[in-house]
């Protein structure tokens, strides 16, 4: 664009997605937002808009895996002919379907993405992968032939709620298509939350590592059963009498999320009933690791 020359609302948009992937994501550069080709990134107001927007977009059933988000879980109850399943344990797929499911598990594995995702699409069937609690800055799962990668950036982008925002990942998707139809849904992230978004990516590698190390501080003083991935700030315990034991906390604080920069808990009961921990940047852990206390004399 020459001096002098009015920039368009699509021009001002493309300028607005760059600036933020190039300049806070650079993990993203190479998959920055290009609407004259077959793969970008988009934003949305929320991840749950994301994944509305997506499913809609394909209108096909949703095959959904035991360990997907609860909000997932009940949004695929909705569609005919959508299902839960183990995709762990999966010895064939059908056609005409969205698989999905998380780039990790709760018991800590790395799902191998490349080997489910040549299986699904041998099968005729596309990938939805959920990689909020990995994040891109440890797995990059449209590498391994992932069709949509889909990421709340409500969690470690900035950790303290600001905002709500979601984003996704194309691979081998028509994005001149996809974003005619998120434009005419209205699902796109305004102004000021693509800014929060920016804000956020500048710091989240520094604050992820601290949380990554207070995480493995607290693995290190659990004498019980955990599960923990080895990144991220999530840790997963399945143990007796937890409604018991967080009442006694008086550290680390309940929350319905993760991803936040202190210490939360939640108990999550979704087939089998587990406490999950989400590590905070806290520089002193003392406190909370007192509370971890309560969970080894249990």
């Amino acid at each position: 664009m020459g001096m002098g020359q009015t920039m368009t609302s699509v021009d001002k948009k493309r300028f607005i997605y760059t600036r933020v992937l190039s300049n806070g994501w650079q993990d993203y550069e190479r998959t920055r937002l290009d609407r004259y080709r077959p793969s970008g990134v988009f934003l949305f107001n929320s991840f749950m808009a994301g994944f509305a927007g997506v499913m809609n977009f394909l209108n096909c059933p949703i095959y959904y895996d035991k360990q997907a988000y609860m909000e997932i879980k009940i949004y695929a109850n909705t569609r005919k002919d959508s299902k839960e399943v183990d995709i762990d344990k999966c010895s064939s797929f059908v056609s005409g379907v969205v698989y999905v499911f998380g780039s990790i598990t709760i018991d800590g594995k790395r799902r191998d993405l490349k080997r489910l995702c040549e299986k699904i699409h041998e099968a005729g069937s596309v990938v939805l992968v959920d990689n909020t609690y990995a994040t891109f800055l440890h797995i990059k799962p449209w590498e391994s032939g992932v069709d949509y990668t889909l990421e709340s950036f409500t969690k470690y982008v900035t950790g303290h709620l600001d905002y709500m925002s979601g984003c996704l990942v194309l691979r081998n998707v028509d994005s001149l298509k996809f974003d005619e139809w998120c434009v005419n849904c209205g699902l796109y992230a305004s102004v000021e939350t693509e800014h929060m978004v920016y804000i956020g990516l500048q710091t989240m590698k520094l604050r992820l590592k601290k949380i990554e190390e207070n995480a493995a501080l607290v693995c290190r003083n659990l004498n019980v059963r955990y599960h923990y991935p080895g990144v991220g700030g999530v840790i997963w315990l399945n143990i007796n009498n937890s409604e018991q034991i967080v009442e006694k906390f008086k550290t680390i604080q309940p929350s319905d999320t993760f991803g936040l920069n202190y210490t939360t808990w939640t108990i999550y009961d979704d087939n089998e009933v587990f406490l999950r921990l989400s590590i905070g940047i806290e520089d002193d852990m003392s406190d909370v690791l007192e509370d971890i206390k309560l969970i080894n004399s249990k």
